[in-house]
């Protein structure tokens, strides 16, 4: 008998009794647990025994979260994290210098500025019919809002420019949103943790969104738009092309979709301007380890967390999801060293 059909037959069960607007595939969930390397396979078993019996309450304090759409398990953490200090004098004097956010100021207009030494928003005479749009901008990057300013910056120099990263500096910390999340694969899987990080007094909360059972998909989500507030912004590691778009997916699936997201840091498009040439890749944990010096111990890559909570969902052991909870951590605290590097390296 396929060890994975009961977990299947339950997934069907249960994807037949949701929202019938959206289909998907109950085929692509990783490799089989038999065509685990040898090291997840011995992992696994060291796991199953540490953890036998054990409660996911006494390894991950926690609540259980209720909303209309059903519970899931709420993990909080802190560990001291001491955010650089921000010279925003000088930021805001860099940003000043961001001519072609003016509509209708082109690469050609902008150098025919330069020759007459106009560099800046504020060197932009009283009578020039770009006057008005420089005196907004100037505003904005005194006071904000930075939402419309970010969105200008990305539509006019794009995703992985150094002024879209300067503008960060604007945010207060406590708005940055550092979010990851692990799924059951890739396509239209379902999400099994969302993790968020917030910087506050020199300590990084990190709060965990973890559904216990797949039927708690929808209760995570909610409870992640929840914790968001109007100003925060994300910063993820290939969130524009993977978080954010499967997050979005999986709320259309759970009719949770929300009229707006916050603006999005990716810090992946910026660490590949950085280290592209120094580095064998720029994957999370590549940069993690060559950069911060950090080596895992006892982790699952991403690739294998479907089979690992697949094996817990059968056990009902947390053995399996020991690791992928912990994953998650590091990459949010990893996350965070990595923007906050790359904003010092682009000052």
């Amino acid at each position: 008998m396929n060890p994975d059909n009961t977990f299947l037959q339950r997934w069907k069960q249960q994807k037949n009794t949701s929202s019938p607007h959206i289909s998907e595939s109950v085929t692509s969930y990783g490799p089989s647990q038999y065509n685990l390397p040898e090291d997840m396979l011995q992992l696994q078993k060291k796991l199953s025994v540490q953890f036998h019996n054990t409660p996911l309450e006494k390894v991950f304090p926690g609540k259980e979260l209720s909303c209309t759409h059903g519970t899931c398990y709420c993990i909080e953490n802190t560990i001291p994290f001491q955010a650089p200090l921000r010279d925003l004098h000088r930021t805001k004097n860099r940003l000043q210098s961001s001519l072609r956010l003016i509509p209708g100021l082109g690469p050609t207009t902008e150098r025919q500025l330069h020759h007459e030494y106009i560099f800046t928003f504020s060197q932009i005479p009283t009578t020039s019919r770009f006057y008005l749009s420089a005196k907004q901008y100037m505003q904005q990057i005194e006071k904000g809002p930075y939402k419309d300013l970010y969105w200008s910056f990305y539509q006019i120099y794009g995703k992985d420019h150094p002024d879209l990263l300067q503008l960060s500096r604007l945010i207060p910390t406590d708005r940055l949103v550092f979010m990851d999340i692990e799924t059951m694969g890739l396509g239209s899987q379902p999400i099994t943790l969302i993790g968020i990080g917030r910087i506050l007094q020199n300590t990084l909360h990190m709060t965990q969104f973890f559904a216990r059972t797949i039927e708690e998909e929808a209760s995570i989500l909610s409870h992640f738009y929840n914790s968001l507030q109007s100003d925060d912004f994300f910063v993820t590691f290939n969130g524009e092309y993977f978080d954010i778009p499967f997050i979005k997916n999986r709320s259309r699936y759970h009719q949770l979709e929300q009229d707006a997201y916050p603006a999005n840091f990716d810090a992946l498009f910026f660490a590949r301007k950085v280290w592209k040439k120094d580095l064998p890749n720029c994957k999370l944990q590549t940069i993690e380890k060559e950069i911060f010096h950090i080596t895992r111990t006892d982790d699952v890559p991403g690739a294998f967390c479907p089979i690992f909570y697949q094996q817990y969902l059968q056990s009902r052991q947390i053995g399996s999801i020991v690791p992928i909870i912990t994953h998650n951590q590091q990459d949010i605290v990893s996350l965070a060293n990595i923007f906050f590097r790359l904003q010092e390296i682009w000052r």
